[in-house]
Parts: C-alpha cells; structure tokens; sequence
C-alpha cells in the first residue's frame, strides 16, 4: 500500500500542469457569455451537437459585425520563467470569424486577434482558410510564443478578456500552464513586413477619432462614461464603430477601451482609450510613451543596430501606441 501511494504521489508531481476547462458547455448554460454589439438581433444557443456527441455554444447574428464576449475567464497568473500559458478552443464555422483576446502582460494590457485566411500582421494571425469549411477544427496556441513574435518585452501573465466575433460554433475553451523543457530560443520581432502591406494604395483603412480624454481619469468606485468616439473611411465615410472593454472602476488600475472600425471591404482598424482608475499602479503607456521613445532610441544607439532594425523599432513603436491594422480579412 505505501509503495502504491508513493508511486501515486510521484505520478502526481511528474505530470505536466494539467489544463483549466473555461467552457465546454456541458451545464447546458450561456450565461457566461454576453453580447456585447450587434445591429440586429443576435443570441447565444448551448445545445446538443449529434455529430460531435457533445454540447457546444452556438452564435447567431450578423456576421463579424456581432460580437460576443466571455465573461468568465478564470485567470491563470505566470510568475515563473520557465512556465508557458497555452489557450485552445474547438470551432466549427462556415463564414469570417475574428477572436480577440485582451492580455495583461508585464508590459500592460495588450492584444492578440486571430482570423480567417492566411494573413499576419501586428499581433495578428490567420489561421487558414480552411478553417471555414464547416468542420470542428481544434486551436492550440501557444500565447507567450505569439505575442512574443512582435513584442519580446512583454512576458504574458494573464488572459483578461476572450472575443468572438461572427456566427458559428466552439467548445472546450481551455487555458493551460506547461512547463519549458528546454529553454526555447526568443524568437525577433518581424523584421519588416512587404512593402505592399505597408504602402497599400488598394485599400484604404477607416479611421478612428476618439473623443474626450485620453487617458481617462476615474477615482476609485467612479462610473465609466463613453466620451464618445467616431470613425470615417474614404471610400465609406461614416463608419461603425464597436467596443470592448473590461474596466473594474472597484479596483485600482490602469484598463483599456478597445475601438474596432470596420469598412465595407472588410478591413478593420483598431485605437484604444487607457482608463486610469485611482493612481493606477504608476504612469499610463500613453502618459509615459515620450519617455519610452526617448529610453528606445537610445537601447537602439547603444546596441549598435543597423539601419533596418532602427526603422522597424520605431515602426513597431507607433503601431503598439496607435494600434492600427493592417488587413485582417481577406474577402474571396
């Protein structure tokens, strides 16, 4: 008996850290789930899938243009460097999708956004076009290997906020901690990306004025109240604009208010408001983006980098200030 318990005990302490289940579905509730936009009327289905002998959390509304936010995101912090956070969900979809994941990292809140098609661009991956065959497919990403690919600065300590936007179905939303066998090499930020991706004549991105100050100010306890934000497009002109945003105004801290405009050709821009509630754990990425830039440059001169990765750094610079996207759908 003791030689069973001991090798129990030993199994235990062996084993990888196992996942957390954020949603399966399986209480046969949506109540975790909120719609947070869409311009008609949407709603959120748990029911029972024949197919894949398992219930699933159904969207139905008008496309990217409802979106849908979970609510119950139990946060799993990383401390420790040789720890890794993955995120994976199952999803069957036949049209666009777009999932956001809002993230608090050492270096702030930032972002990840996933889509359709083969697209990459800042913070953002597609997933492949065939996902969008009506098929479950199952997503597996590691986070801090993701956001790391254009941000080497952040460590990623938790998942804030979990976004879908579009009509279709998942399952089995998990979180999971591993730990690094071997010290994996970081991988650099883009090195540049085409210039057509840059300098593209062919679409033109909205954009997004924000009304009001930025960043916001709250005492403790103090109700957010939108100040108000507006987007054009040259070719659209007046176009919508939706929000996400997870400001707890109870507690101290520094949040954002994330914008997304969307124009008729799919093409998405991004700009955020900071939330500062009480003194915010020290200064705001706005408040102390001068500094940075001033603080970047001069990491830039004394490493000694050559002309390209100086460009690139600043490049990458005011898009994590500006958030502004390059495509992120493409349409067939």
């Amino acid at each position: 008996m003791f030689i069973l318990r001991t090798i129990y005990l030993c199994l235990i302490f062996l084993l990888p850290v196992s996942a957390t289940v954020q949603e399966d579905a399986e209480d046969k509730k949506t109540s975790r789930w909120e719609i947070v936009f869409s311009p008609t009327k949407a709603h959120i289905e748990n029911y029972y899938d024949r197919p894949k002998k398992s219930r699933v959390i159904h969207f139905e509304g008008e496309g990217v243009k409802s979106i849908y936010k979970f609510n119950a995101i139990k946060r799993e912090k990383l401390k420790k460097d040789n720890y890794e956070y993955w995120l994976s969900w199952e999803m069957e979809y036949k049209e666009d999708f777009v999932v956001i994941l809002i993230l608090q990292t050492t270096e702030g809140e930032s972002y990840l956004i996933y889509t359709s098609g083969n697209h990459d661009s800042y913070h953002q991956y597609g997933l492949g076009y065939e996902i969008l065959d009506g098929k479950w497919h199952t997503i597996k990403r590691n986070l801090q290997e993701d956001l790391a690919y254009f941000d080497n600065r952040s460590k990623l300590l938790s998942i804030k906020t979990f976004v879908i936007k579009g009509d279709g179905s998942i399952d089995n939303l998990k979180t999971e901690v591993k730990k690094i066998k071997k010290q994996k090499n970081k991988k650099k930020a883009k090195a540049s990306l085409p210039a057509t991706q840059l300098n593209s004549k062919e679409n033109t991105l909205p954009i997004i004025k924000i009304k009001g100050d930025n960043p916001q100010h709250l005492a403790i306890g103090e109700n957010y109240i939108e100040a108000g934000v507006e987007a054009y497009d040259k070719e659209d002109g007046k176009v919508e604009v939706n929000s996400i945003d997870d400001i707890n105004s109870n507690e101290e801290g520094t949040y954002m208010v994330m914008y997304m405009a969307r124009d008729s050709k799919g093409d998405v821009s991004l700009d955020r408001r900071v939330v500062i509630v009480g003194d915010g754990g020290g200064k705001s990425q706005l408040e102390d983006s001068n500094e940075e830039e001033e603080e970047d440059k001069l990491s830039i001169k004394e490493a000694e980098l050559d002309e390209k990765e100086y460009k690139m750094k600043l490049w990458e610079k005011e898009l994590a200030l500006k958030e502004k996207h390059l495509k992120e759908i493409t349409k067939n």
